[in-house]
């Protein structure tokens, strides 16, 4: 008889966030699922963030311990990113 595989989940976020990282860490470590990051952005070392007017830096790797890989730029990531723009640009103003 074959063991059950275990689910697969695919984490997909734009840029990795300290408040998520250990999260991520204890997903690695279950023995109930296998998880895995998906960023749009690797800016972990940091990043300005025009909302707070801010440059933003952490103290931690936000990558240690869970596996994790950047969306590899091309086409389809080119075509994404269109429509997004294209879809934030149209969103009402209320």
């Amino acid at each position: 008889m074959s063991r059950p595989t275990k689910p697969r989940v695919l984490i997909v976020l734009e840029r990795p966030t300290q408040h998520f990282s250990e999260g991520f860490r204890l997903a690695a470590d279950s023995a109930e699922l296998e998880a895995s990051v998906l960023y749009w952005n690797d800016d972990s070392d940091g990043r300005s963030d025009p909302d707070f007017g801010l440059d933003i830096s952490w103290d931690v790797d936000l990558h240690l311990g869970y596996p994790w890989r950047k969306v590899e730029e091309g086409r389809f990531v080119s075509e994404w990113r269109t429509f997004a723009g294209r879809c934030e640009s149209s969103r009402p103003t209320w």
